[in-house]
């Protein structure tokens, strides 16, 4: 299927929403898991990760 780029870009922004609610509701609950700060590489790596059904 093809996109444009405006669409590419507003399924990672809505991709992005979710990882970082998902991310802040987890880290309440288990800190030492989902910890406020990584390397940039490490966030990369848990967001390619992310599958929004979480």
């Amino acid at each position: 299927m093809q996109l444009t780029l405006e669409q590419f870009l507003e399924q990672e922004r809505e991709k992005l929403k979710q990882f970082e609610a998902y991310w802040k509701r987890n880290a309440k609950k288990e800190p030492e898991t989902f910890p406020s700060s990584l390397m940039a590489g490490d966030w990369d790596e848990m967001l390619a990760e992310f599958d929004g059904n979480e």
